[in-house]
């Protein structure tokens, strides 16, 4: 769904018959051509809300957990997987949004 062969917006969608899987969900820094946005996030156009189940985070670069924000604000029922360290940088940032 996005990050392949670039840096920014990693987010790979796993899709069985009966669920669905999310690993990551970062975000892109724009380039100097996209005025006026401050960073992109994937197209969750994709994902289907009766079958996601779950997100498992890899680690806590911004363009893995960026997007994770939006992703919950969707879909508030995901259950999120990370390591302990993981866990906190995404705690602090939603924290920081009142989420």
């Amino acid at each position: 769904m996005g990050g392949v062969q670039e840096i920014g917006s990693n987010m790979t969608l796993i899709r069985t018959k009966s669920e669905e899987i999310i690993i990551d969900c970062g975000l892109l820094f724009p380039y100097e051509e996209c005025f006026d946005i401050r960073y992109l996030i994937p197209d969750f156009s994709l994902i289907n809300q009766q079958k996601l189940s779950s997100i498992v985070i890899t680690h806590g670069h911004e363009d893995h957990i960026g997007g994770l924000p939006h992703l919950v604000e969707r879909f508030p029922e995901i259950n999120i997987y990370a390591s302990q360290f993981t866990y906190h940088l995404i705690q602090k940032k939603f924290e920081q949004l009142n989420i």
